[in-house]
């Protein structure tokens, strides 16, 4: 059983991603407020995170680069429907440049997100 911290602005992608890691022996924490997910991962100690990138507050790419700057072992998992980074360069270069391990697009398929964190997990 992992500790799997998930940061999404959206409730009812938190409701059902949490649904689908506790039916595969997970703990789930949820946080839908990006301001207070930083102190949320040392309170938490998660095994992984999972983010969305376009959040209210610091976004996703902050939160990327504070979580890797305290722990850069940590492993991220990025998640969103779409859109740009600011500049030319798209979003997933951005991601992947900051450190996040791995980018899935929503809406997240259920084996393909599983089989995903099973790769990323000690």
């Amino acid at each position: 059983m992992a500790r799997i911290l998930i940061i999404d602005d959206d409730e009812v992608f938190l409701i059902m991603i949490k649904g689908m890691l506790e039916n595969a022996d997970h703990e789930a924490f949820l946080v839908n407020d990006s301001t207070k997910a930083l102190n949320d991962i040392e309170s938490f100690e998660p095994d992984l995170v999972v983010l969305d990138i376009f959040l209210p507050g610091p976004d996703g790419f902050e939160l990327i680069t504070e979580i890797k700057s305290v722990n850069p072992l940590m492993p991220v998992i990025a998640v969103s429907s779409g859109g740009t980074h600011p500049g030319e360069t798209e979003y997933l270069d951005a991601i992947k440049d900051l450190g996040a391990e791995e980018f899935i697009r929503k809406p997240i398929q259920k084996d393909d997100f599983l089989e995903t964190l099973v790769k990323l997990l000690p």
